[in-house]
């Protein structure tokens, strides 16, 4: 290689280097800057179509003005990186705001905490969990009073119809069939005129007679010797009839015999909401039913009544106490075990009563009719 050729190779090269300028290279000879642009997008699609450099920031105003760092290809979703959290499902409204929220009683359908014991707005509640008594009703002896609403079952007896009374005959059990005409809630039976040889353990019974299955048994009732009394036994709990189904309902003696009614020459007796069959009663020789066929099937009615719990009814909001709201029974005897009821047999004075789970019966103040 010539020595011209060498000076001007070096000359090229000197000619391309960068000069310095107190030290420093002339930012005329720096190569461009790319400087990250913002872009407004509406939708991910428009994000992708957009001609952008890495660096440059996507708005996303379809999820809340969210944002998206570009690290590579710009139509590459998985290039696109979120800046405003690292969590998925983040939170980007709320009750449809976006930005910094503040939410108001009315944005949500409440009403403001500056109306709560005012006229116009909501009742408060004591730390005992009641009204203020600011926030109750005035009441007074010509004033309205104000009770809660709910849904009651109030007890039923359902009376049977003539009444026979009983003779003088023993039997080991004494039952009917009853089908439900509907479906009902039966809780016991009581007898009007139950007699017994001597002193007597009797015990309600209830069998499924399709396949000879003893449902339930009440509470055991001793019976005194020809007393001739009103006696009920009720259930544990409730026990529900499916209409249509046929049930074997009626007394079985633990120890002797309970008395059987007389032979019914009148009109059948009948239950509403039940259809019937007289059946039985059972010889004094066994228990009774299922071990023994039925003796004098289609002669003796039954003396007892069913207790069966009526439809639920909606108590009052407001006005007096109603039937709906309190049970009225006209014997002790329709009185269910742990119920409390208005005992008015409509020939004395009206008083509360309260039968336990046990059976016995406790007796509140008697009404009267002077103020």
């Amino acid at each position: 290689m010539s020595v011209v050729t060498r000076k001007s190779r070096v000359a090229a090269d000197l000619a391309a280097k960068a000069d310095l300028v107190a030290g420093k290279i002339p930012s005329t000879q720096l190569p461009a800057i790319a400087v990250g642009e913002l872009f407004p997008v509406a939708s991910q699609a428009a994000m992708l179509a957009l001609t952008a450099q890495i660096g440059d920031v996507a708005v996303r105003s379809d999820l809340g003005n969210k944002r998206f760092l570009l690290l590579g290809n710009s139509a590459t979703l998985a290039d696109w990186k979120s800046i405003d959290d690292t969590a998925t499902g983040g939170v980007t409204t709320v009750n449809g705001q976006s930005g910094i929220v503040v939410l108001g009683a009315g944005d949500v359908g409440a009403i403001p905490a500056a109306q709560a014991g005012t006229p116009s707005g909501v009742a408060t509640l004591g730390p005992d969990g009641l009204l203020l008594a600011g926030q109750r009703p005035a009441s007074s002896g010509a004033g309205t009073q104000v009770y809660l609403s709910s849904r009651v079952s109030a007890p039923q007896t359902v009376t049977r119809t003539p009444r026979p009374v009983e003779s003088g005959a023993f039997a080991k059990s004494i039952m009917w069939d009853f089908i439900p005409t509907a479906n009902a809630s039966f809780y016991g039976i009581t007898d009007t005129a139950l007699h017994a040889a001597a002193t007597t353990n009797i015990r309600l019974q209830v069998w499924r007679v399709s396949d000879m299955t003893l449902l339930a048994s009440g509470t055991d009732v001793p019976v005194a010797s020809h007393s001739g009394g009103a006696y009920t036994s009720a259930l544990p709990t409730p026990l529900p009839l499916t209409a249509g189904i046929t049930y074997r309902i009626g007394w079985a003696a633990l120890n002797g015999n309970v008395n059987r009614a007389a032979s019914n020459t009148g009109a059948p007796t009948t239950f509403t909401g039940f259809s019937t069959d007289r059946i039985s009663y059972f010889p004094d020789s066994t228990f009774g039913y299922p071990a023994n066929p039925v003796g004098n099937p289609d002669q003796y009615p039954v003396t007892f009544d069913l207790l069966v719990t009526a439809p639920s009814t909606t108590k009052n909001v407001q006005n007096p106490l109603d039937a709906a709201d309190f049970p009225i029974v006209a014997a002790v005897a329709d009185l269910a075990m742990g119920a409390v009821a208005l005992l008015d047999p409509g020939t004395s004075a009206p008083r509360l009563v309260r039968r336990r789970a046990d059976g016995t019966v406790w007796y509140g103040p008697v009404f009267t009719s002077v103020p």
